[in-house]
């Protein structure tokens, strides 16, 4: 098992017939046999015994507590920064479950983090990959990271792709993160692990 970093992320699926759900089965399986551990908070319907599929992979998985698309990432982020306390975990790394190819990028992600080099770890789309994505995503995509390079004076991140690490410390970030505090009413309670840098860099922290 490695010991630097635990994965985390957040499921909800109203059917197992989902092609996300199918993905997130590869995902889970994925980062599982490369030796990580990977913690779900899973907010689907009990019937359809979601979470007894994904511990079967070799998943921890924890009931989501309250509705709310922001709450469900402070509330995984909040275990993650337990399970660095109590296992010694060095850092944590946020990931949609449905981006199964990124476990073997997980290494070069958490580099920075490890080698003490930086405290938030943001990975970027190479200009091959953005032609990948449809039309509608790369524009709402680019506009994002665009509104979010003008709030907080950086306009190297691509946040809005997803994945992000956070060393233990910088954990608080996330858990402490209410849309309220970047401004403008520009955004709403949804991407908290992706607005969390705004917080961070105002603490001095290294991304």
């Amino acid at each position: 098992m490695n010991n630097n970093v635990v994965l985390l992320t957040a499921t909800f699926y109203p059917s197992k017939d989902l092609l996300g759900y199918t993905i997130a089965l590869k995902t889970i399986k994925n980062a599982v046999d490369a030796g990580y551990k990977i913690i779900v908070l899973d907010d689907s319907p009990e019937e359809l015994n979601i979470p007894e599929t994904f511990r079967s992979l070799g998943a921890t998985v924890f009931k989501q507590s309250e509705k709310g698309f922001g709450h469900s990432r402070r509330e995984v982020f909040l275990i993650g920064y337990k399970e660095c306390e109590d296992h010694g975990y060095k850092c944590v790394l946020w990931l949609e479950p449905e981006k199964d190819d990124l476990i073997r990028f997980i290494p070069q992600i958490i580099d920075p983090l490890i080698k003490g080099q930086a405290d938030i770890s943001i990975p970027v789309r190479t200009e091959i990959s953005w032609k990948s994505y449809p039309a509608f995503q790369i524009q709402s995509e680019q506009k994002g990271n665009k509104d979010l390079a003008e709030l907080i004076n950086r306009f190297d991140l691509d946040c809005y792709f997803g994945p992000i690490a956070y060393s233990k410390d910088d954990i608080r970030f996330v858990t402490n993160m209410k849309p309220i505090d970047i401004g403008n009413k520009r955004i709403v309670d949804n991407y908290i692990p992706q607005y969390a840098p705004s917080l961070a860099l105002r603490y001095g922290a290294k991304i």
